[in-house]
């Protein structure tokens, strides 16, 4: 029986335009509406259950019923089943990132030049608070590098002009700015109700970079 059709709810319905069917009769009534009559040249023996010959009417009846409770059903189903769901994600993201205690893991790196690159892992930033772990590489050009400084982004600050918002597309939106011993930073970052995060990093000194990778409470 295919999942969308709920037999108690439709023998409740065609009770009551005084149809009598059985799980089984629907059962064939749902596959001769999907498959045709091919279905009928396989299956010859439910043309005897079905009577098309002397009930064409009532079988037309029923087959309609069915195609309206298999729309109502998915309607029913796409709404109320994965909206709400999302929902709690982007508010569950919004109150974590605004209470400023999260992790983002970082699978890839997308120079400002050059191809994406997969990283191991390892790589990752963090905010607690005030503070910022930036745990990540750095591919591209540096422009004014310090002396036997490093051009990787690995460093802990504080994050500061700490702003946050949430999208009409219930993007949770975060933007700081953030300092290393050698360079300036702004962050700025988009994570999806399920998840899915983006980070760019622009420097003072270097060529931007995006990270994509995960939320993590």
């Amino acid at each position: 029986m295919p999942p969308f059709i709920n037999v108690t709810y439709t023998k409740i319905i065609l009770k009551k335009r005084h149809i009598n069917l059985k799980n089984k009769h629907i059962e064939h009534l749902y596959l001769f509406l999907t498959k045709g009559f091919s279905y009928l040249k396989q299956n010859p023996l439910i043309l005897l259950l079905l009577d098309i010959k002397t009930h064409k009417k009532r079988i037309m009846e029923h087959i309609r019923i069915l195609v309206i409770l298999s729309l109502l059903l998915n309607i029913t189903a796409g709404y109320a089943g994965p909206g709400k769901e999302k929902d709690g994600s982007a508010a569950t993201v919004y109150e974590s990132v605004a209470n400023k205690n999260y992790t983002i893991d970082v699978n890839r790196a997308l120079p400002m030049r050059g191809k994406a690159v997969s990283l191991t892992s390892g790589y990752a930033l963090a905010i607690e608070g005030d503070s910022v772990t930036s745990d990540l590489p750095y591919f591209g050009v540096a422009h004014n590098a310090p002396y036997g400084g490093s051009e990787s982004l690995r460093f802990k600050s504080t994050a500061e002009e700490y702003s946050v918002k949430l999208t009409k597309k219930k993007m949770t939106r975060i933007e700081f700015k953030t300092r290393s011993n050698d360079d300036y930073y702004t962050f700025k970052i988009d994570i999806s109700p399920n998840g899915t995060a983006t980070i760019y990093v622009s420097s003072a000194y270097k060529q931007g970079i995006t990270f994509y990778g995960k939320y993590l409470k």
